[in-house]
């Protein structure tokens, strides 16, 4: 994941944030419909191994990656929107088919659950490194580089 990204999970409502384990669906189905809107999201397949993958069309790109078992079984489902090349209807876009499809949102660097709210997002969204980054790239960097190195 790049500083760059705002990474979002679907969660079920019954799913607390300490029970991520490797993905939060493992007992839970996603609607086809669901999926189908998940899908139509982002306009590239770059799909690879079980994963399918869907990014936006910038060099910087959003994508939305679905993460499945062997089996097909999926077990996560990751957005990680990139707020350098592509407008926030798109983040809005993905929280209205959570919204629809009756999920929380987990964002993992700040551990919150919420329910997928435009006015929830975007006070989270700019405490994030993905908004530090439009403003102060160079030290976001940095901070993101000893973040890794220390962990």
């Amino acid at each position: 994941m790049g500083v760059h990204h705002f990474s979002l999970h679907l969660i079920p409502t019954d799913v607390s944030a300490n029970s991520y384990d490797n993905g939060f669906l493992h007992e839970h189905s996603v609607s086809d419909a669901i999926l189908l809107r998940l899908r139509g999201l982002l306009p590239k397949d770059t799909s690879w191994g079980t994963t399918e993958e869907f990014r936006s069309d910038a060099d910087w790109p959003s994508d939305l990656r679905i993460w499945k078992e062997e089996d097909g079984t999926i077990f996560d489902i990751v957005f990680r929107y990139s707020p350098v090349t592509d407008p926030k209807e798109l983040l809005f876009s993905f929280l209205s088919i959570a919204k629809d499809a009756d999920f929380l949102i987990y964002e993992k660097s700040s551990k919150s659950i919420f329910r997928p709210e435009e006015a929830v997002i975007t006070k989270l969204f700019l405490g994030s490194a993905s908004h530090r980054f439009l403003t102060d790239p160079e030290t976001t960097i940095l901070e993101a580089a000893a973040k890794t190195k220390s962990s």
